[in-house]
């Protein structure tokens, strides 16, 4: 029981991921729109702002995140194992979409004070959550292997 808890918070933090740099970010982008700052957070070819990539990634990751969540169940108890390590890499990926990534140098804008501070705590949460689920699966393999000697 203590795993499929686990999938489920680590898939409701995996759509966290993959919802909110996409509503919540350009709600407040558009709300709190400062023009001046947006300008210095352009890409060099002026086609996007710089955290465009970082948002994209996270979003994707987030996708991924849940919908190995989703198909879980039908996986066999030791491939279970693999798909725990997938859900481990996802949330270094959610982690490191913002540090990997460039982000707009201005306080000022979204991405900066909102966006990577809640990327940061999601990937650290789906780590943390992941290793624990990897422990647990562990563990129940080991007690099944041990009773079948």
């Amino acid at each position: 029981m203590k795993g499929k808890s686990l999938y489920g918070i680590i898939g409701i933090l995996g759509l966290a991921a993959a919802v909110i740099p996409l509503t919540v970010y350009h709600f407040i982008e558009m709300a709190d729109f400062d023009p001046n700052a947006a300008l210095e957070c352009h890409n060099a070819d002026k086609t996007g702002m710089l955290c465009h990539s970082a948002i994209v990634a996270a979003t994707v990751t987030g996708i991924v995140i849940t919908a190995l969540v989703v198909v879980f169940p039908f996986f066999l108890k030791i491939a279970n194992i693999a798909v725990s390590a997938l859900l481990l890499s996802g949330g270094i990926a959610v982690y490191a979409a913002v540090r990997v990534f460039p982000l707009c140098s201005s306080v000022k804008l979204a991405c900066r004070y909102l966006t990577k501070p809640v990327l940061t705590s999601l990937g650290s949460a789906i780590i943390i959550l992941s290793l624990a689920l990897i422990t647990v699966q562990f563990i129940s393999f080991r007690k099944m292997s041990v009773a079948a000697k």
